[in-house]
């Protein structure tokens, strides 16, 4: 017999025989190994454990044995009864019906009786006394009553135990459970005294019995989203943030939630914010939850429920038409772009080139919309505003602020004026909520005041893209014409 299963062997019977209810236990050497014996009911019998299943050399012949298991009932033959060891699946047992008159099958039971075994036969199991053993509730609580309310290593020690004990019961689940069980309070445990002392590597430990221990990495998101923690030093905060998105975790509502479940709180937060007449906003949306596909539930649906919604708010909009499988239908202003993706205003040569390395977009707002192609949502509109009066300036800049301050969470970062040969010029940089996140807005207005025309830069953009942007928007000024107006030649 292999060691480890002889050590398994004796140490699952000690667990039970030196308190069971028999009157002794003594051991004897028994086909070359030290084998515990009891003594109950005026006999004495040798203790056996479901380790002792492949012993062939301990079980074959006849012997007077003891083992502790779950019966359940299969066949009454006269007033025999032939029941199912849960701990010995393959035995055959039998007895007189009457043992069981007062127990049911959940009951754990030591059955005294015969063993015969023999070559290429199932072991016969002749079961001649019975004695209630403890519970299996009864055993576990046992197990763990002599271990220290913050001894982490020796709770988890006794719920491997529990588990290994799981692989020979017939209630395996009830095992595995209370296993689990174990574990999950003593991760508890551990992280309210994580949290009393503040103990960031304890609740790093926490969230590693959490993913290794019960494959639970939502509970690990739930412990890294402790208050607490968020005073920890930054280079801690780091690197559980670092190990959280590995998991495949994201920070939402203050929150560490699995990516799908945080993306998807994130869309319907973005969508109840867009006003109902906002279609380039729903449009964006619907851009985002496809780029998003791989991981948002549901994420078809959802694009298509923003692109409806955005097609409510504007039925003639361009990039929401293409999406939703429309035909093309021109405003009427019959604007142009030139081969190269520069914006050609066909009234007034006005000409505004294109941001390198983006490309045309569906127009989102204004004249011309170029979008970022390594962005999810950055993109840069043009729009010819005509100016009726000489000093436009300042009342067509009013005009501009008016919707942009009605934006939630506005804010002006900077704000300045240009300098613009043929007239005025004004730009702003300022920032706005959309949902949860901050976005950056770039807002450009110059105007040819013999022309009494100008243009209208807006870009749209997130934090960390701001730099390039704006300077892509300054490119843009610089290199774009407001031809002054033809001469009327009537007068």
């Amino acid at each position: 017999m292999p060691l480890s299963r002889l050590l398994l062997s004796l140490l699952s019977v000690s667990c039970w025989a030196a308190e069971g209810p028999w009157t002794e236990s003594f051991t004897l050497p028994i086909a070359g190994e030290e084998r515990t014996m009891v003594v109950q009911h005026g006999a004495t019998w040798l203790a056996l454990t479901p380790a002792d299943l492949g012993n062939s050399a301990l079980l074959t012949g006849r012997k007077e044995v003891v083992i502790e298991s779950k019966c359940s009932r299969d066949t009454l033959t006269g007033s025999q009864l032939r029941v199912t060891l849960g701990s010995f699946p393959e035995w055959i047992a039998v007895g007189p019906a009457d043992l069981w008159a007062t127990t049911i099958d959940t009951d754990n039971l030591y059955l005294y009786g015969i063993l015969e075994t023999r070559s290429g036969e199932p072991s016969v199991l002749t079961v001649q006394r019975l004695d209630p053993a403890p519970s299996d509730a009864q055993v576990i609580a046992k197990h763990l009553a002599s271990i220290g309310a913050r001894d982490w290593a020796a709770q988890l020690k006794a719920a491997e135990w529990v588990r290994g004990r799981a692989l020979h019961q017939p209630n395996k689940e009830f095992w595995l459970a209370s296993a689990d069980g174990i574990i999950g309070k003593t991760i508890d445990d551990a992280a309210a005294l994580a949290a009393e002392t503040q103990n960031l590597p304890l609740l790093d430990e926490c969230i590693t019995w959490s993913v290794d221990l019960l494959h639970d990495i939502p509970r690990a998101g739930r412990l890294a989203s402790a208050p607490w923690i968020r005073s920890s030093p930054p280079s801690a905060l780091d690197a559980l943030s670092r190990r959280l998105r590995r998991l495949d975790l994201e920070l939402y509502r203050d929150l560490w939630r699995p990516r799908s479940e945080a993306l998807t709180l994130e869309f319907e937060d973005r969508f109840a914010a867009i006003g109902w007449k906002d279609a380039d906003a729903f449009y964006r949306l619907g851009r985002w939850a496809d780029t998003n596909g791989e991981s948002l539930p549901q994420a078809k649906d959802r694009t298509h429920r923003c692109y409806q919604a955005g097609f409510r708010a504007d039925p003639l909009h361009q990039g929401i038409r293409n999406e939703l499988g429309l035909p093309n239908q021109v405003r009427g202003d019959g604007i142009r772009v030139a081969e190269n993706g520069d914006f050609v205003h066909p009234d007034t040569n006005i000409t505004v080139p294109m941001p390198e390395g983006w490309k045309r977009g569906d127009r989102l707002s204004g004249d011309v919309t170029w979008i970022d192609p390594t962005s999810e949502t950055a993109y840069l509109s043009a729009t010819v505003v005509h100016t009726p009066e000489s000093d436009a300036l300042d009342n067509t800049w009013q005009t501009i602020l008016s919707p942009l301050q009605a934006r939630d969470g506005y804010e002006v970062v900077s704000q300045e004026d240009l300098s613009f040969a043929q007239g005025g010029a004004r730009r702003m940089h300022y920032r706005f909520k959309e949902g949860k996140y901050v976005r950056m807005g770039e807002v450009l207005l110059a105007i040819n005041v013999h022309a009494r025309i100008g243009v209208r830069l807006d870009a749209n953009f997130a934090e960390e893209e701001a730099e390039n942007i704006r300077r892509l928007v300054m490119i843009a000024f610089g290199r774009m014409t407001i031809p002054d107006a033809e001469p009327n030649v009537g007068h």
